[in-house]
Parts: C-alpha cells; sequence; structure tokens
C-alpha cells in the first residue's frame, strides 16, 4: 500500500531500502523479474484518477534521477489501480516516490506517451509497497541539513516541473446537480437535504443514502453510495452539511435520475455554517484541497443560509421532557456500553445534562465499557437514561466508545407493560423504553458528532455550568481520558508522584490548575533541541553556538508547540509540560483539521480554559495522564499524554 513519510528516518521505510535492490528505469525490460527491487523517481506528469472495469486506476509519470539513467530513457509510465490509485489520490508535481516490486508490462504499439514499459502496482499482481516523500517536506524531521544517504543524489533542480507536466496537472471539473445526464460520470458538489447513515445492506457492503440540493436543483437529487468499509462513506452529521463526491454514476431509477458511487468512491464532507473553518471529514488519508474547493464551499454556504426552509427538519427532545409514543434526535454523551447478544441488542447509557423522568425504563445490567469519572457523576443523581439498539443499530452501537458525543436519529419511546398500571390519561405514569428500532425509515440510525458541534456545546454548557444538573460551587474536571482501559490506572498524588523511584514511569492524577506558561497560546511556539531538549522562542542559534548542546556538540532545533501546567492537589505542586502530538491530543486536534485556522481556534479556547475560574471562583481540575522521564542532564521531567480537554 502507500505510505506518505514525514521523515525519510521512518523505520519502515528505512528498512525497505536496505533489503531490497535499486534498478534504473533504462535497464527495465518486458521480462525483468522486479521482485527484491525498487525503482525512484519525481512525479513528473500526472493524470486524474478513474474508474477502469470497476478499478480505481491512477496514472503518472515517473522522471528518474541522473544518477538512475545510463541513456535517454529517463521517465517511465506507472498505473496504480486499486488500493494504491485511492491512497495517492492527493499524489502531486515534484512528489519523490519509491515503488517497492512493481509489476512490469509492455507498452501497447502506437502510443506515443507512453515509455516502452509500463509498471503496475496492484494487489493483483502482488506487488510491494509504495513511499511518497511530499516535494514540501524536509529530508529530516529535526531539522538536520545533511541529507541521508539515499537520498544524497536527488538533485534539487528536478523539483521544478515541465511545462508539459504543468499541463498535465488536471484540476477536476465539478457539475451542478441540475446539469447531470443519464449515463455519465461526474464529480459533484452539494448540501445535504436528508441522509440516512451508514448501515451494512443485505450482501456484503455498507451502504449511504443521501439528497443532496444546490442551486440548480432545489428538489434534490438522490445519491446512494457503496463501499466495503464504512469510514469511506460520507461523514455526515446533519443536515446542511456539504458533500463532495468524486466519480458519482448517473442511472435512471424508477423514472428518476439517482447518482450511486460505489468502485473508486471518494467522499468528502464539509461543515456548511458560515464562518466554520474548513476541516474536510474523509475516511481517505489523503484528498485534494484547492482554493478552488475552498470558493465552492463558501458559495454553497451563503447559498444554504437563505434556504434552511428547505433542509429536512429534526424534532431533538432531551432527555427531561420524553413522551410516550413518540420518535424523536437525542442529542447525548455516550456513559457506557452493554451488549446483549440473545436479543440482538446493544444498550448505550446517556446523559444530555437533564434528570428524566421516573417513568424512563433503565437497564439492569452492568455496563461492560464504561467512562468511571462520567459515570460516577451522572449515575449517582440518575441524570441518565438507558437506550435500546436493536439488529442492525446494535453493531454499530457496539463500536462507540464512551465519553463520544452522538445523535440517536428517529428514537422511539415505546410504551411497555407496567406492573403498577397505567393511566392512560397521565403519560408520567406510562413506563417507556427509548428505542432505536431495525431498518433506517425517516432517517434512523447513530451519528457521531464532533466536540465542536453547535448542539454538543449547548450540552457541555448544561452538563458543566449547572443549567442541567451540576453544582457550580464544586471544582469542575475539564478533561478526560483518551486511553483505553486507563481507568484501570490508579490515582497518585503529586507527592507519590515525585518521589516513585523508577523513571519512566507512568501515572494518572487529578489536581488543580494553578498556572499557564505561557499563558497566551500565541506563546507556545516554541524551538526545541531533539537531543537536550533545551528550547528557546527564536530560531537564532549565535547564543547556542556560543553555549553548545548539553548533549554535546550543537543543539539541533525543531519548530514545536509546547507550554507548562503547574498542578497542585493536597500533597504537592508540580510543573508538567504539555507538547507535540500530545498537544494536538490534549486540544481535540488530528491529523485533517490540524490546519492553522482551525489549531488556532483550539489552542486559543485550551488556553482560555486552563486559565479561567468558574463563578464562585473555583479553580479548574484536570484529570489527566503523566510521563516521567530522565533529560539528558539528569532532571527528571513530567509530560501529559493521552488526555483532551472538554471544549
Amino acid at each position: 500500500m502507500a505510505h506518505f513519510l514525514s521523515t525519510v528516518d521512518e523505520p519502515s521505510f528505512k528498512n525497505a531500502i536496505e533489503a531490497n535492490k535499486l534498478v534504473k528505469v533504462c535497464d527495465i525490460s518486458s521480462s525483468s523479474d522486479m521482485s527484491g527491487t525498487f525503482i525512484r523517481g519525481f512525479v513528473h506528469i500526472k493524470w486524474p484518477s478513474m474508474v477502469i472495469r470497476d478499478t480505481l486506476q491512477l496514472k503518472i509519470i515517473l522522471k528518474s534521477l541522473p544518477s538512475d539513467t545510463s541513456s535517454s530513457l529517463n521517465e517511465i509510465t506507472v498505473y496504480l489501480r486499486g488500493k494504491y490509485a485511492d491512497d495517492c489520490e492527493q499524489l502531486a508535481l515534484k512528489d519523490f516516490v519509491w515503488l517497492f516490486s512493481p509489476n512490469v508490462d509492455l507498452a501497447p504499439k502506437g502510443k506515443s506517451d507512453d515509455h516502452h514499459n509500463l509498471l503496475y502496482m496492484s494487489d493483483e499482481f502482488k506487488t510491494g509497497p509504495l513511499y511518497v516523500l511530499k516535494s514540501d517536506k524536509p529530508s529530516r524531521s529535526t531539522g538536520n541539513t545533511k541529507r541521508p544517504a539515499h537520498l544524497l543524489d536527488i538533485d534539487p533542480s528536478l523539483m521544478n516541473p515541465s511545462k508539459k507536466a504543468e499541463a498535465h496537472s488536471i484540476l477536476y471539473q465539478y457539475k451542478q446537480l441540475g446539469e447531470l445526464r443519464d449515463g455519465e460520470t461526474a464529480n459533484v458538489y452539494g448540501v445535504v437535504k436528508f441522509f440516512k447513515p451508514p448501515y451494512a445492506s443485505k450482501g456484503t457492503d455498507f451502504t449511504c443514502l443521501v439528497n443532496l440540493v444546490d442551486p440548480s436543483c432545489p428538489d434534490g437529487f438522490r445519491c446512494v453510495m457503496f463501499s466495503k468499509e464504512e469510514k469511506l462513506l460520507p461523514h455526515i452529521r446533519t443536515t446542511g452539511d456539504i458533500v463532495r463526491i468524486h466519480r458519482l454514476k448517473v442511472q435512471t431509477y424508477q423514472s428518476n435520475l439517482q447518482g450511486v458511487a460505489q468502485k473508486g468512491l471518494s467522499c468528502v464532507v464539509f461543515d456548511g455554517k458560515q464562518g466554520q473553518p474548513f476541516d474536510a471529514r474523509s475516511g481517505h488519508r489523503n484528498i485534494t484541497f484547492t482554493d478552488n474547493d475552498k470558493k465552492t464551499v463558501e458559495s454553497l454556504r451563503e447559498w444554504t443560509v437563505q434556504q434552511t426552509d428547505m433542509l429536512d427538519k429534526r424534532t431533538i427532545c432531551y432527555l427531561n421532557i420524553i413522551q410516550p409514543s413518540t420518535h424523536f434526535d437525542l442529542i447525548c454523551q455516550v456513559v457506557g456500553i452493554a451488549e446483549v447478544s440473545q436479543h440482538s441488542c446493544t444498550i448505550i447509557r446517556v446523559c444530555d445534562g437533564f434528570q428524566p423522568p421516573a417513568n424512563v425504563k433503565r437497564a439492569l445490567v452492568d455496563m461492560q465499557q464504561f467512562d468511571q469519572q462520567l459515570a460516577s457523576m451522572v449515575e449517582q443523581d440518575g441524570y441518565f437514561s438507558d437506550v435500546f439498539a436493536y439488529d442492525d443499530h446494535s453493531v454499530t452501537a457496539a463500536k462507540l466508545k464512551p465519553g463520544q458525543y452522538i445523535c440517536l436519529r428517529n428514537c422511539h419511546a415505546v410504551v411497555i407493560e407496567s406492573t403498577s398500571g397505567q393511566d392512560e390519561d397521565n403519560p408520567s405514569s406510562q413506563l417507556v423504553q427509548i428505542c432505536l428500532h431495525k431498518g433506517t425509515a425517516y432517517g434512523r440510525g447513530i451519528v457521531i458528532l464532533s466536540e465542536t458541534d453547535d448542539n454538543v456545546m449547548d450540552l457541555k454548557k448544561r452538563m458543566w455550568d449547572g443549567n442541567g444538573r451540576k453544582d457550580e460551587s464544586q471544582e469542575q474536571v475539564i478533561s478526560r481520558l483518551l486511553i483505553s482501559n486507563s481507568d484501570k490506572i490508579k490515582f497518585s498524588t503529586i507527592e507519590d508522584i515525585i518521589e516513585h523511584p523508577k523513571v519512566p514511569g507512568v501515572f494518572r492524577c487529578q489536581a488543580k490548575v494553578t498556572k499557564v506558561f505561557p499563558s497566551m497560546s500565541n506563546e507556545w511556539k516554541r524551538f526545541v533541541c531533539s537531543r537536550c531538549h533545551y528550547g528557546k522562542n527564536t530560531a537564532c542559534l549565535v547564543d547556542d553556538d556560543m553555549i553548545g548542546c548539553r548533549a554535546g556538540g550543537r543543539c539541533d532545533f525543531h519548530e514545536d508547540k509546547l507550554f507548562y501546567i503547574y498542578l497542585t492537589d493536597d500533597s504537592c505542586t508540580l510543573e508538567v509540560i504539555v507538547c507535540s502530538d500530545d498537544l494536538m491530543d490534549f486540544v481535540g486536534g488530528n491529523q485533517q483539521q490540524n490546519n492553522d485556522e482551525s489549531l488556532t481556534k483550539r489552542l486559543e479556547a485550551a488556553a482560555s480554559i486552563l486559565t479561567s475560574r468558574n463563578n464562585h471562583n473555583k479553580l479548574p481540575v484536570i484529570d489527566c495522564l503523566l510521563k516521567s522521564y530522565s533529560n539528558v542532564v539528569g532532571v527528571i521531567r513530567y509530560r501529559i499524554f493521552g488526555t483532551v480537554l472538554i471544549m
């Protein structure tokens, strides 16, 4: 499969280079056995991917290094098929590529753009891995200017594509929904009018149905999508989201046009609200997003503001106002999960900040997975309810994780028998059970929500500001743990952590945040030595040339983000550091969302939460995992990991 390198120091890549032999393009023939070998080169020309015989295919031309050729033949055509093509959707001109154990074929006669022989990377030929170093990536993540041995002969001048290559760098063309015609395959954008969350089809695939609208098609265009992997279907959270679909086949169904996406499906979803970041939600690791895409999304956002009556309206209910025999959507947080296999049912224990009435049934089972902290808070005062998810929804529910925020669409408050008798004129006397029945009628299903979703933010406010249940005179626990089974790690006092004799060590701590340094998130950018971990605010190396690295020689700086938190409990005070990937987890970011705009907002929100107090002047409390380590001069330090702020 394809692997995009963050650095050429990655062990799997270095091992592959050492275990295989480099072959020059000019030495390849149709009879060559390429097993145990690799070729390398720059992406010189790239064509848009397309579906050929039900398989996604991407065509590129690689240009060899001068050191890899001894003749005028310095280019070769490569066809990436199936998963290789899917993984390389974001491949760009000037990217450097290594192909291991490719399959060789003779180019068809009469094709002037092919170069004697063709290479294929495809599962059907059992070819090896493909590695990509993006043209904007440094050769080493540490910032060291010395190049690894297998990159020494790469001429930087080759990074400039030719005019011919620029001509073949074709942008994706999109059609409006009203322009689609029977029998064509097109790329489209649309606003979600109605959708059914992904569910298992009667075959082996997962499927998703969505009705899209745009200015050319206000009545809606029905799209049905299939995929072997549920994560590759569109990650729609609500109506009004904007969906981009590549390679949508248009066909007639029951006298109406509809779109079908299956082989080569590529979906990306954006928040439809104006002013939101352009965070792309997709199951594909690599996607394209150009300035033209940004303009299209912004244009649809502006149009959607005036079209609210067109979108499917949902009835959102709260646990404290549930009425018997009604259908509704429930936005809540997962407290725990319990599977009841003999009934094809999964019980989801949830809370939404309100206390449900006594006539809402709760299951007499032990939760197999649960958030200990959350469960202890909501179960003590009865601020939770159980939702019974049946059949296909049982499978989806079993995959949920405690702490996630979800929308349960088309729940049913089913009236069940009560041993105490029922008074039909008094709904509160009727015992009800919240169910998610089999099927997908009316969009029934489970949708995982973002922690920045407007409805989720309202839920958090109810839970933590006292409007629903929590007494604000108590300390606020402002974080939760990301690591599975972390509830098995016993709490330690700060004094116990400091006195622990072994390094490294892993601890769980709950303590008050007394200080954050620096206090402003725009000051969290630092330059850190990868050898001695010395950090500073500027990239100037003059002073460090004079002082020298504490590990010997000169400091090797790279840009990072870090800050310090001062924690205190009844025993002691401790300085801990938050940095690198742990900082990304801490502010709730991920690889797809960490663009500058989104990350800046998250960092600002984190700084505000950590330095604020509630209306009773109580310090925020953090529940976190800590790891101790010893730096090169023997000083024991502590860093936070596996922890996320509740924002």
